[in-house]
């Protein structure tokens, strides 16, 4: 198949903005932090979850407290930002150099390997995320509200002037090479 470059940047940037488009579409944020009020860390993360069983179990939490059970969050986590996840309680929300990459399930217990904080997680990512194979289940913290998501821009904003931008270069280009070769 032979496809021009700046064609395939558009189909490109068309189906992966179509996709990050329906992945956020479908997950909802929560915010999680201590269960003890008031707090011992004062610290919290940004749970983002795509399973409709666990988005209604994590809005339950958030309406009827830690007494219906299942408090503690297993997720998986990787070393990087994801320019979302941040201490919404802290001042300034500042971003973690980690973010969770998708909830496992809401548990009563789990192993201790697991268990710390956001703040003790932030110290030593790299080491932590080392030692409990990628997962937490931080036990004093739980659901306590459901937030907004990342703010994107329609993608149809952005894709649409910007293939205009790319066919409008690709054209100068392949003017500018018909006029160096002689080409009519």
């Amino acid at each position: 198949m032979n496809m021009k470059p700046g064609l395939l940047v558009i189909v490109a940037l068309a189906l992966s903005s179509a996709l990050a488009e329906q992945a956020t579409a479908d997950t909802a944020y929560f915010l999680v932090s201590e269960l003890n009020q008031p707090c011992l860390v004062c610290d919290s993360y940004v749970l983002p979850i795509s399973d409709p069983p666990a988005i209604e179990h994590a809005r339950n939490l958030v309406a009827n407290g830690p007494g219906i059970g299942g408090t503690i969050a297993l997720a998986n986590v990787v070393v990087g930002g994801d320019g979302f996840n941040r201490n919404v309680l802290a001042e300034g929300e500042p971003l973690w150099s980690w973010h969770i990459t998708s909830l496992t399930t809401f548990a009563d217990f789990t192993i201790e390997l697991c268990d710390g904080s956001p703040t003790l997680l932030e110290a030593d990512p790299v080491g932590f995320l080392a030692n409990t194979s990628g997962v937490i289940c931080f036990w004093g913290y739980t659901v306590t509200a459901e937030i907004p998501g990342p703010r994107l821009i329609p993608m149809g904003q952005v894709v649409a002037p910007l293939a205009a931008v790319v066919m409008t270069l690709s054209a100068l280009a392949l003017a500018r090479r018909k006029k160096r070769t002689g080409a009519s």
